[in-house]
């Protein structure tokens, strides 16, 4: 037997290993909505403050046809929420995320061992902000159901809808574009889009105002990534089915790359290190990879405290791994880093 000097002390978990909370909802949109702005009544109200908007956004021209083509449920699913939370329609709606530092990836049916495709990402943030999270299981009766990881408020986490497509983000640290539509509400019209490529004309037509990163993936097999900053969108292609960002331009881009800047918790070699360390681990079992076999790659620890699962400090670490499976109508999620965490399913 060691003597006790000698045996290594249990260190103490950021977070217990439980369960992200469910938050659950299912009826028709604005029955949705109405039971959503309960639960997240005290959040939709501190936040109505910050609008300053004299109208819904869903009544601005624009915006009212793209939604009557790809999502005429979500007026509705809108008006719920401010119902349900007792705030005006014009104080409900779109924000703009956060910074953070994340790694995506979406791997193509090819590339998959049943046929199946499989998308996610890490959620990188800070330790207070992770304490937020939970998952957002939608059924609505005249939509498509939807399961994504997101905070109280917000609509658009990271994610499915069934039908449509699975979006992840990663922060990019450039200048916004101006104009566009808000990064969130681009995000719900992407979502359901049924192919890739209707995101990508969908991108093109109406732009994004916003800088970062989204990995794109539809149920048919196809995956886009698409950087946008100011001077528009470019799209990458996967390789062989598989596809992978961190927080840094890779797009060969020049007008990105030259606004591209450093700072704070992110530097653009370790964003550069967590996408090569997701292609070597995913590479070798194209053809074989299983949810299983991604979670396990977002433990990496290669190049530690700057790795996959991130452990840089306590404003910059991973809260979270989401992982998806669109076409069997699944999530998968730890809560808190995915070291220490197993990942709990759920269901639409």
């Amino acid at each position: 037997m060691p003597a006790a000097q000698d045996v290594a002390p249990v260190t103490t978990r950021l977070q217990p290993d439980i369960p992200l909370p469910l938050v659950s909802c299912e009826g028709t949109a604005f029955e949705c909505g109405e039971q959503l702005g309960g639960i997240w009544k005290e959040a939709l109200t501190l936040e109505a403050g910050g609008f300053k908007s004299d109208r819904a956004w869903w009544k601005d021209r624009r915006c009212a046809r793209l939604i009557s083509k790809l999502a005429p449920h979500l007026p509705d699913l809108y008006r719920g929420m401010a119902a349900g939370a007792g705030v005006a329609e014009d104080r409900i709606g779109p924000r703009a995320p956060e910074p953070e530092g994340c790694t995506s990836f979406a791997v193509a049916p090819s590339a998959t061992l049943d046929g199946a495709p499989i998308s996610g990402q890490s959620k990188d943030v800070s330790f207070r902000r992770g304490l937020q999270l939970l998952v957002l299981r939608l059924k609505i009766k005249e939509g498509p159901s939807a399961l994504t990881l997101t905070y109280p408020g917000w609509l658009f986490g990271h994610g499915f809808v069934r039908g449509g497509t699975s979006i992840f983000r990663n922060s990019m640290y450039l200048r916004a574009p101006e104009g566009g539509l808000p990064y969130d509400i681009w995000g719900l019209l992407a979502l359901h889009c049924p192919t890739v490529e209707a995101v990508m004309k969908l991108t093109r037509d109406h732009g994004v105002a916003h800088a970062a990163h989204a990995t794109v993936a539809d149920e048919r097999g196809g995956v886009i990534g698409i950087e946008y900053g100011r001077g528009g969108p470019v799209f990458l292609k996967a390789r062989n089915g598989l596809y992978a960002h961190a927080n840094c331009v890779v797009s060969g881009s020049r007008r990105l790359r030259a606004i591209e800047q450093e700072g704070g918790n992110f530097r653009r070699a370790d964003s550069l290190h967590r996408t090569a360390r997701l292609y070597e681990q995913l590479e070798p079992e194209r053809g074989r990879i299983t949810p299983q076999l991604c979670y396990r790659a977002m433990c990496d620890h290669d190049g530690f405290p700057v790795c996959i699962c991130r452990h840089q400090n306590r404003a910059a670490m991973t809260a979270s791994v989401v992982i998806v499976e669109p076409t069997r109508g699944l999530l998968h999620a730890t809560r808190s880093l995915p070291c220490q965490s197993w990942p709990r399913t759920y269901a639409l």
